[in-house]
């Protein structure tokens, strides 16, 4: 269950030296979560965790740029959210960095696998006072997702 938490929050990414609205489309590889956590009585899994990972964006002009990305994610309470778990990260790449907050559901019963929305909110540098949307899926600590910058 952690080691897709963190997935998921490598699933956001984005440099942002191009215009608005611009595409992108990307891949994580995260580290192992140091997390905590139990077992509800009805013997679902809770917990958080914090994990580090790199992403790769591909823009839609087909310039990459590498980026990190520091996570934490928690699991929420049976029936009071319409996600299993909340993620926010903070990324950073040579553009500059942005923060992300993402709602991620279970793809799976076993719960290794996940797939997330997530809002994107410029920091620094070209990502400054931008703002945009992202998707993601995967689990076991590599993923793939979409996502759009805007002004």
């Amino acid at each position: 269950m952690l080691k897709s938490i963190i997935v998921a929050g490598g699933a956001l990414a984005a440099s942002l030296s191009l215009a608005s609205a611009e595409m992108y489309t990307y891949t994580v590889q995260s580290g192992d979560p140091t997390g905590v956590g139990g077992v509800w009585p009805d013997g679902r899994p809770f917990g958080a965790s914090h994990w580090e990972g790199e992403a790769v964006i591909t823009w839609a002009n087909g310039q990459k740029v590498d980026q990190t990305y520091s996570c934490i994610g928690m699991t929420q309470t049976p029936g009071a959210s319409m996600f299993h778990i909340h993620i926010m990260c903070d990324h950073s790449d040579d553009n500059g960095t942005h923060a992300s907050a993402w709602g991620c559901n279970y793809a799976d019963e076993a719960r290794e696998k996940m797939s997330c929305v997530g809002g994107l909110a410029g920091k620094t540098g070209d990502y400054e006072g931008k703002f945009g949307n992202a998707t993601f899926a995967g689990g076991g600590g590599e993923g793939a997702g979409t996502g759009q910058w805007n002004d």
